[in-house]
């Protein structure tokens, strides 16, 4: 790395060592070059070494785990949500963009994107049954259509969702699910 004067040389970097007996482990190097000789070379390091392989093996599980969800929620033609009751902000999975019929971060995830993806024929009923949960506090399950784009007849998803509270009890979030129904529907 390039040495700038007046300033120490950072140093940070990961390796695995691989022992002979025992398990592999990971660390960690934090440090910086605190003095140089009169050509600019190095003399001096400061520094530490930390084992971080239980934070590796955790990162690699996380990473894992995602992996099985997103499969899962693909399999089932199934995405997930969150809604911010305190700042109204909402999160979509990737799984739910294709699934509303929608390009995958073309808008804001939102309230009012989602209200707009639902057929008109179903938008007041299923906008009244969230509302009336979100009032009451309580989970629910809808069914409605979203708008056809092109020529496409219109698909049906199913939406279940939660509510999660705070540690006083108090609602500030839902947390849900949809799911393409529309063959189920069909086959009705």
């Amino acid at each position: 790395k390039a040495h700038k004067e007046g300033k120490p040389e950072a140093i940070k970097f990961e390796y695995r060592l691989i022992p002979l007996v025992d398990t592999e482990r990971w660390i960690r190097v934090r440090g910086r070059v605190v003095s140089r000789d009169a050509k600019g070379a190095p003399l001096r390091l400061v520094g530490t070494l930390a084992d971080v392989t239980s934070q590796k093996q955790n990162e690699e599980a996380l990473l894992l785990a995602e992996q099985r969800r997103s499969l899962a929620l693909e399999a089932a033609q199934a995405g997930t949500w969150e809604w911010d009751l305190r700042t109204n902000e909402n999160i979509w999975s990737d799984e739910l963009w294709p699934i509303y019929g929608l390009e995958r971060h073309s808008c804001q995830p939102s309230y009012d994107a989602w209200a707009k993806i639902i057929h008109p024929g179903d938008r007041a009923q299923t906008e009244q049954v969230v509302n009336n949960a979100v009032q009451q506090g309580t989970s629910f399950r809808v069914e409605w259509r979203v708008n056809p784009t092109g020529n496409e007849e219109p698909r049906w998803l199913m939406a279940r969702g939660r509510p999660v509270r705070d540690e006083n009890g108090h609602i500030f979030r839902y947390l849900g699910i949809v799911i393409d129904v529309t063959e189920r529907k069909l086959n009705e």
